[in-house]
């Protein structure tokens, strides 16, 4: 499994699962590790996408990114993903209810 940094994970995230000439990513879980860091595994093309799943070194994945979602707003500032026409048109977040410009 491929485990990278937050910083990789944003990049890879603003660059639709882009980097380099590497393959695409298809999907990047945010989970914490058996030792109770914060860790980002990442699944390529062609491997299984759910290989993430909960374990006693894999705890609480989430998924943050996935190459098969449909249009989405990801909030900058709590990071919540929203589907919701209305807010991907006006970078609004509906969980925290910030317009994508406002100060942190």
């Amino acid at each position: 499994m491929a485990t990278i940094e937050h910083d990789l994970a944003m990049e890879l995230i603003a660059k639709d699962g882009y980097y380099l000439n590497d393959p695409r990513v298809q999907r990047i879980v945010e989970y914490t590790n058996g030792w109770g860091g914060k860790s980002y595994g990442v699944t390529w093309q062609g491997e299984n996408r759910d290989r993430y799943r909960e374990s006693e070194f894999v705890i609480k994945p989430r998924v943050i990114w996935d190459d098969q979602w449909p249009a989405h707003y990801r909030c900058p500032h709590c990071g919540a993903v929203s589907f919701n026409a209305n807010d991907i048109a006006h970078d609004y977040c509906g969980q925290c209810k910030q317009w994508k410009d406002d100060a942190p």
